[in-house]
């Protein structure tokens, strides 16, 4: 397999960036030691929103609506309101999609506008009308130029053939040192209140933390440039997904709470890696927690030991190796982005 790997170390302050069933902020066991914890799929989708900004090839849109903008869809092409409902029924019904009552989807379909398009285009031009509805379905499940986040991050659709097997791999971003949730109580001051009415109008609590985080994102190549995924493009424009991908990991942070926390920072540091073989974590280098000032310069020596043991007992190579804050990020990029075939 050929891999990008971005290792990354970043240290936040005062934040609840991933909240849980409660409202509090993530967290796990790691090392026998509490830590602070955002999940895969909560900085997935902030890289997925940052890549779109950045870029019109990053155009997918995740949602139960699917029925709904395959009618308008059908519509904008010159169908009748009840011939596009009907058109659409048919396609999602071949697809396998299962609707409720609503005609929502069960569950969040992966797609594109240039996919829907494809779709649509394939049903009313297929010259045979018995093959006008498998046509249609067929292109729903490829990737489209304004769709290549779809290759990056893979779409899960149960008993289909719509499922793509993402090409990017994501841990859940862990703390290198020991985290243990603090509390913010806070009250509100009601602006109009009579002068005679003392005290706040309303208390509540929060739950924070800081803590500086180990993050690991590993790109297969291979699966990447496939037919299923992004073979549709040319070297150079995989090239340029790749880089928007990568600058759009290191850069996006999860969004909650931004405007009574805003705990907005980048990376402190990153370990870039362009080499053959199965993805490899390094979180094992804070099993024991860091401990004391710092934590993140000392996470950064704990991260390129570990990474040099591995590399001598288990044999590893590696085609690049580049590092921030040696060299900028854009640097970094193009480094890696040039073993993207």
């Amino acid at each position: 397999m050929n891999l990008i790997e971005l290792h990354m170390l970043q240290s936040f302050p005062v934040n609840c960036l991933n909240r849980d069933l409660f409202g509090s902020p993530k967290s796990t066991v790691f090392g026998g030691v509490p830590r602070a914890r955002i999940s895969s799929q909560c900085w997935k989708r902030a890289i997925r929103q940052a890549a779109k900004e950045e870029s019109p090839m990053f155009e997918g849109k995740r949602s139960k609506y699917f029925y709904d903008q395959l009618i308008l869809r059908l519509e904008e092409c010159g169908q009748s309101e009840t011939e596009a409902a009907s058109i659409a029924a048919a396609i999602v019904s071949a697809t396998k999609i299962k609707l409720d009552k609503g005609n929502i989807a069960k569950s969040l379909f992966y797609f594109s506008p240039e996919e829907l398009k494809a779709a649509v285009n394939a049903y009313l031009n297929c010259p045979q009308p018995k093959n006008k509805v498998a046509s249609a379905a067929r292109e729903l499940g490829r990737v489209t130029r304004d769709g290549v986040d779809i290759a990056f991050f893979g779409r899960m659709v149960a008993d289909t053939d719509l499922t793509l097997e993402g090409s990017a791999m994501f841990s859940h971003a862990i703390s290198v040192n020991r985290v243990d949730n603090d509390l913010d109580f806070f009250t509100a001051v009601d602006d109009l209140s009579p002068k005679e009415k003392t005290g706040s109008a309303h208390m509540g609590d929060l739950e924070f933390n800081t803590a500086c985080y180990y993050r690991y994102i590993a790109l297969n190549l291979d699966l990447l440039a496939d037919d299923d995924h992004l073979a549709i493009l040319t070297a150079d424009e995989r090239k340029l997904a790749v880089a928007v991908f990568l600058r759009s990991c290191a850069l996006a942070v999860p969004a909650a709470r931004k405007n009574s926390m805003l705990a907005s920072t980048v990376p402190g540091f990153i370990l870039g890696i362009a080499r053959q073989g199965a993805p490899l974590s390094l979180a094992n280098a804070f099993e024991i927690p860091v401990k004391g000032e710092s934590p993140l310069s000392k996470a950064r020596e704990a991260m390129l030991t570990h990474w040099q043991e591995l590399k001598k007992l288990y044999g590893i190579t590696a085609d690049c190796e580049a590092i921030l804050p040696e060299k900028p990020l854009d640097q970094i990029i193009r480094e890696l982005v040039e073993y993207v075939r």
